[in-house]
């Protein structure tokens, strides 16, 4: 960190009093309880000379900014959270905007969304970022995944710095299949406080996460701080994993060794039968869905979303288990949608095959005589079977996570008067 501290940012996101404070208007339950940690962090990163990004909400009082769902709050005569100018958009005391650092406003919950930080981190040379604040399942992990989308060469998370309603949405989030998958890669990493800003230490502790497949917690133990279940890729050495964790404030209540985060899941089979609805009760759910779009049918898309082979069949290095088990579904879906005029549209990954438009930390899977998943022009990339395009369909091409990000899917809903969208896919 010591030699990229030019190049890396500290975001602090929406430490405001309406997300913070007891009385706060959209209070985050466990947000306070952080708050000494978020000062810490702003301390070291001043002190490091690395910048500082203040990344707030602040609304328009009628909320003609904000998500729709939250309109209902704004109005004459409310004081909708986060209004600009009120005592909740605020930041909660102990944190003072300085000379030197930057403050950026949002009105979604990624701190890249309809914003300028991308263009203002590059352009002040950012290639790393730092985040801290609330809460985790929203504003924290969307930014996560737009960073990584936009090739930010190192992301990471506070990890006792973020907090989320409750501990366990906290965890939960880190423990989210594309968080383990992005945590897992060079590059994306969860840190401590007391670690991070250490030089020594935090190339050690970063090495360490690199082993971690789960993070759980369990508690508090008495010299307050958090106790942890940590939970270790196979094939780590028990003895450096105990001598690099007694190096942290964690309180390490038990280590426990589990698969790695692709193996670690149930079988195929018994996913399909515990996380899965059966045939029937998808079919009724999907149909549901769609028949209550039929009265607005022509203002309706349906997005199909990365139901490819390499995604999906049983035999592919990535496919994802227990996928297959959605496709008759999702046929069933494409359907119904076609038999009430309703726009299908087909939302793809279909790479370069050379890797050079996918995310960086996938980058390893492509080049001559690799992988290389869902190449344009490969089978991989094919929809797989009993999935068929048909004239009035329209086919998107994306290389990120969201069907929206980079591409042209908003303008083209909009311009075709589409207002409400149904998703199904991987």
């Amino acid at each position: 960190m010591a030699n990229t501290r030019k190049h890396t940012a500290l975001l602090v996101i929406d430490m405001q009093k309406d997300f913070v404070e007891e009385d706060g208007l959209t209070r985050v339950d466990g947000g306070k309880a952080i708050v000494p940690s978020v000062i810490k962090a702003v301390e070291v990163a001043r002190e490091l000379g690395i910048f500082v990004v203040w990344v707030v909400r602040e609304h328009d009082p009628l909320g003609r900014d904000v998500e729709l769902f939250r309109r209902n709050f704004y109005g004459p005569g409310k004081i909708g959270p986060l209004s600009e100018g009120s005592v909740g958009a605020e930041l909660v005391d102990g944190l003072v905007i300085k000379e030197g650092d930057y403050k950026l406003v949002k009105t979604r919950f990624s701190a890249f969304f309809a914003t300028h930080l991308h263009s203002f981190l590059q352009s002040n040379g950012i290639n790393s970022v730092v985040i801290v604040g609330v809460q985790t399942p929203n504003c924290i992990r969307q930014t996560v995944f737009d960073a990584v989308a936009l090739d930010y060469q190192s992301v990471t998370v506070i990890v006792d710095a973020t907090a989320a309603a409750t501990p366990d949405i906290h965890f939960g989030t880190l423990h989210y299949e594309p968080f383990v998958e992005l945590f897992s890669h060079q590059g994306c990493t969860i840190s401590r406080i007391s670690l991070f800003f250490s030089f020594e230490k935090t190339l050690v502790w970063n090495k360490f996460f690199d082993l971690i497949s789960r993070i759980e917690s369990v508690g508090t133990s008495g010299n307050g701080n958090g106790d942890y279940r940590l939970h270790i890729k196979n094939g780590a050495s028990p003895m450096l994993d105990l001598n690099l964790a007694a190096k942290s404030d964690f309180s390490i209540t038990e280590i426990a060794f589990i698969p790695s985060p692709r193996k670690s899941f149930p079988s195929k089979q018994t996913r399909r039968v515990n996380s899965v609805p059966s045939l029937p009760q998808q079919e009724t759910l999907v149909c549901r869905e769609l028949l209550a779009m039929a009265e607005t049918r022509k203002h309706t898309a349906l997005l199909v979303v990365d139901m490819q082979k390499d995604f999906l069949d049983e035999d592919r290095p990535i496919s994802l288990e227990g996928g297959k088990a959605i496709i008759p579904s999702v046929i069933k879906a494409v359907e119904v949608a076609r038999e009430l005029g309703i726009l299908v549209v087909w939302v793809v990954r279909e790479h370069d095959p050379q890797g050079r438009d996918v995310e960086v930390f996938r980058r390893n899977f492509y080049g001559p005589g690799k992988l290389s998943p869902a190449t344009k022009g490969s089978e991989g990339a094919e929809l797989v079977d009993g999935l068929v395009m048909k004239e009035g369909d329209y086919k998107l091409v994306k290389t990120r996570f969201s069907a929206f990000f980079a591409t042209h899917l908003h303008s083209l809903l909009q311009s075709n008067g589409i207002n409400s969208v149904v998703v199904v896919g991987k």
